[in-house]
């Protein structure tokens, strides 16, 4: 073991060795053609010579550097950077001796002033924050502050007599770490009294490469001892760190705070209009900046946050709440994107307060604008809840009490533990009606909500269906369905049956039939939007009229009608005019073309001769036949099938119409073959008619391998005469508008509409004590003044996927009206509103995982609130005015203000 230690000792003693030796010998240089953009920074190296010794190089990422290393972690080369990056979503590619790096930064649309934190030449200990008095003279005395990575929108220096004073904030790590609690939304305040008294009208300063330099105008001439009144000598910013003085952070807000951002009124010339300052994107935060435009135009959190003081709102003892952290930060923005000094902002104080409340908006990562405004407006409304202490509440049970007792009572329960301001504007209240299947039984319970979801339909396609049914309306009758794009051909039986009334969905069959005449009976789980190939579907009986054995199995077989002599032409088949049908020759073979004369032949006759081919016609309409097993049997199917094929097919006999045949003409041992018309098996397979045989030795039949059956009427000798007897009508599909645009009230009717739940959300009846299935039906109770809807158009396709719908909404801008959708027992005031008024839209465009928000929105003028400004588009940064028409199939939150009743 001594010995093995030793050699283990030895070894990592000479790879330690080797390893130091080639970390000499590595040439890495950056080059200097460095690119960025607003939210990346590409890095290209150029690799010298390799020692032959080292075979991999490892590179490692930190915060502020980039490293390569050895196998054995052995540091090559390291370089320092100017700003912060995330190692975690860097990307490498190798082109010949060249490695580029695509770095994120840690601060989405901040510029590097350059790539390296330091160049050759410069020293590396310069502090992050340092002073310098150098540039004095008897009239001014000029100082220089260095602060790296300084938000310069942030800054602000005053002068007094005496007195020095600089607000700033950083993103420089460095200096931040320094002092407990702080951040890059850290005001920092640094003040001095001067030794001498200034001209603080005549002070100025200049924003340089990583400081400030500020001149001071000296109001008497001559030399000062040193630069503040306390301190001695040339240089009193070597002791920086203990002059430095933390401003109370929303982050963390107390009752005695600053409110340092929130006390910062605007009195500088404006930028750009009030309410056209843009957000701009920290990283896939569109969908925030949509949702914050939103809401700066919604007028009551408007009003609220610009003119009232909400510091006597904030609820400090709430421990859902921030301690008014989101609230401030939402004040301040609001006071921002209205105050008209900058023509953006960055929203990154808000967006980290709502990341540590929910942690999917932590990243950059693009989210659900409507999930960030649920968590927004949960936050704002737990900082601003009126009721300091929640009591203990217990649901509210109907008991035979009148439906208006009932909700009041809920919406009084529901305001004892929430009430603010969120709630008074935003929430209003269902009325949901459980209906048990069973007992009839109902339970009704209302509940609050903010945002109205509302299902969109799915969109429809026609699907053309001919009843062979008879019995019940015309045998032929045509009619046109309109199905969702998911629709199965269950779904299209109950149509059916509702259409028919006289018959159940089971006791429908449907079929397709196919260019080549074959049919294919369709499955209840078919869905219709992949059977285009069949242009029109056929619903048949599959009812039974002869005597069933129990547990005896059915047998379903589809029968198409043919003649093997095609009917008549009337029309030449060469120059297409039409004629009598005893001036036209018909082709002595096929009996399928007719010419007019011997001209008209000549120059058909050459093409037609390459395809004259004996072919039956297809005649009537295609039938089910449905045989017990028990009873198939030769005589029991050409009986089944003269049957069918009568009732779209009038056979004539001698002039005389047949209803049925003679014993004798059903011919058992000549196999049907005496019988008016022949059963022609169809095969599966694709084999030859002629070598499927259905009968067996001992004179029963086997379908094995049978797709279907053709019942062929033998008309070549003109004994038998066939006509249609099917109804004929126009193509109903000409009538049928299936491009009918969508309205919001379409959506309405979705929503209100009853629900089956589903197995796993069965109701307990307390009638039938099980639980059912119970019938759900939705309505409005109580609205609110602003009203939230989204459309929902993502819909879960799998537990992985989710599909979006991008079906054209036509909702209106002014005057919706919502007096349909309210609950019947609701009583309606005759001073209540139900109007509202569109003011803001938020768009999603493009697909699931790389798509984009902006928003529309309008502010409320006039009086009473029923005028609005222009439309402006709000995308990220950019705001602009708009005179297109807001409505869109992108559209996905709609924010409608309720109009207010006039007197």
């Amino acid at each position: 073991i001594i010995l093995f230690l030793i050699i283990w000792k030895l070894g990592n003693w000479f790879t330690k060795s080797k390893f130091v030796m080639i970390a000499k010998k590595v040439d890495v240089q950056v080059d200097k053609d460095w690119q960025q953009d607003t939210n990346h920074v590409i890095i290209v190296f150029k690799f010298g010579s390799i020692p032959e010794g080292l075979s991999k190089i490892y590179q490692n990422l930190k915060e502020k550097q980039v490293a390569f290393c050895t196998e054995g972690k052995t540091v090559l080369k390291e370089f320092n950077l100017y700003d912060s990056i995330q190692p975690e979503h860097a990307s490498s590619r190798w082109d010949g001796d060249k490695l580029s790096i695509t770095l994120l930064k840690a601060y989405p649309g901040c510029q590097w002033k350059r790539l390296l934190s330091t160049t050759e030449g410069e020293e590396n200990d310069i502090p992050l924050f340092n002073g310098s008095t150098k540039g004095r003279t008897e009239n001014e005395i000029r100082i220089s502050v260095y602060i790296k990575d300084l938000l310069q929108e942030h800054l602000k220096i005053d002068y007094g007599p005496k007195k020095l004073r600089l607000q700033f904030r950083t993103r420089d790590h460095n200096f931040i770490s320094k002092y407990p609690n702080s951040s890059e939304f850290t005001t920092f305040k640094w003040e001095i009294c001067l030794s001498g008294a200034i001209l603080p009208e005549k002070c100025s300063y200049d924003i340089l490469d990583g400081y400030i330099r500020i001149l001071l105008s000296k109001q008497t001439t001559g030399s000062w001892p040193c630069l503040e009144e306390s301190v001695a000598g040339d240089s009193v910013f070597d002791k920086t760190l203990s002059i430095f003085t933390l401003i109370d952070v929303p982050l963390q807000v107390s009752r005695n705070s600053q409110f340092e951002d929130y006390n910062d009124v605007a009195n500088e010339v404006k930028a750009v209009r009030d309410g056209m300052t843009g957000l701009n994107n920290l990283g896939n935060t569109c969908f925030m900046n949509s949702i914050l435009q939103c809401l700066s135009n919604t007028q009551p959190l408007r009003d609220y946050f610009l003119e009232c003081d909400i510091r006597n709102d904030i609820n400090h003892d709430n421990p859902l709440g921030s301690k008014g952290a989101i609230a401030v930060s939402f004040a301040v923005l609001l006071r921002t994107l209205w105050s008209g000094k900058y023509p953006s902002f960055s929203p990154n104080k808000l967006k980290s307060l709502v990341g540590a409340k929910a942690t999917q908006f932590m990243g950059y990562a693009q989210q659900d604008a409507q999930e960030f405004m649920a968590y927004l407006l949960d936050g704002l409304h737990e900082d601003l809840n009126r009721v300091k202490v929640k009591p203990v509440t217990q649901v509210v049970e109907g008991a035979g009490k009148p439906d208006k007792e009932v909700a009041d009572e809920s919406w009084i329960v529901h305001r004892k533990r929430n009430d603010s301001l969120i709630v008074d504007y935003f929430y209003g209240q269902f009325k949901s009606v459980l209906t048990c299947p069973v007992c009839n039984k109902e339970s009704n319970t209302f509940d609050p909500f903010m945002v109205l979801p509302l299902p969109i339909p799915a969109a429809k396609f026609p699907i053309k269906v001919i009843s062979v049914i008879s019995g019940i309306v015309e045998m032929g009758t045509p009619k046109v369905f309109m199905v969702e794009k998911g629709a199965t051909i269950r779904i299209l039986k109950k149509e059916v049956s509702a259409w028919l009334e006289q018959i159940a969905p089971d006791e429908i069959a449907i079929m397709g039939m196919s260019s080549d005449d074959r049919c294919k009976l369709l499955m209840d789980r078919d869905q219709l939007s992949y059977l285009a190939r069949y242009d029109v579907l056929y619903a048949c009986d599959c009812r039974i009229d002869l005597p069933i054995e129990e547990e005896d199995g059915i047998i379903f077989i589809p029968l198409v009608q043919r003649v093997l002599r095609p009917p008549e032409p009337h029309q030449c088949s060469s120059c297409g005019k039409k004629s009598d049908n005893s001036s036209l020759k018909r082709c002595s073979k096929c009996e399928t073309v007719a010419y007019c004369d011997q001209e008209c032949q000549r120059r058909d006759w050459e093409c037609h001769k390459r395809n004259c081919v004996i072919t039956p016609s297809v005649i009537g309409l295609p039938s089910l036949l449905a045989i017990p097993e028990s009873k198939l049997t030769i005589s029991t199917l050409l009986n089944e099938a003269f049957k069918l094929g009568i009732r779209s097919v009038a056979v004539y006999k001698d002039a005389e119409e047949m209803t049925a045949y003679a014993d004798d003409e059903m011919d058992t041992e000549s196999r049907g073959e005496s019988a008016p018309f022949t059963l022609t098996p169809v095969p599966i397979s694709q084999a030859s008619f002629k070598d499927v045989n259905i009968y067996k030795e001992n004179g029963d039949i086997s379908i094995d391998g049978i797709a279907q059956f053709y019942l062929d009427w033998n008309n070549s000798n003109n004994q038998l005469q066939i006509k249609d007897r099917s109804a004929t009508s126009l193509d109903p599909m000409e009538d049928i508008d299936s491009d009918r645009t969508i309205l919001l009230y379409d959506c309405l009717k979705l929503f209100t509409l009853p629900e089956i739940l589903l197995p796993q959300e069965s109701w307990y009846c307390p009638t039938c004590k099980e639980h059912r299935e119970a019938r759900k039906q939705l309505s409005l109770w109580r609205l609110p003044s602003i009203l939230v809807i989204q459309l929902k158009r993502f819909s879960f396709r799998s537990f992985m996927f989710r599909d979006k719908v991008t079906t054209f909404i036509d909702f209106p801008e002014n005057g919706l009206d919502l007096r349909d959708f309210i609950s019947n027992s609701a009583s309606t005031d005759d001073s209540d509103s139900y109007l509202y008024d569109l003011y803001a839209v938020v768009n999603h465009y493009g697909g699931l995982m790389g798509g984009h928000y902006t928003a529309y929105a309008r502010f409320p003028v006039g009086e009473n609130g029923q005028g609005f400004s222009k439309w402006k588009l709000y995308d990220d940064s950019r705001v602009s005015f708009v005179s297109d028409d807001v409505v869109s199939s992108s559209a996905y939150l709609l924010f409608y203000q309720k109009r207010e009743k006039l007197s």
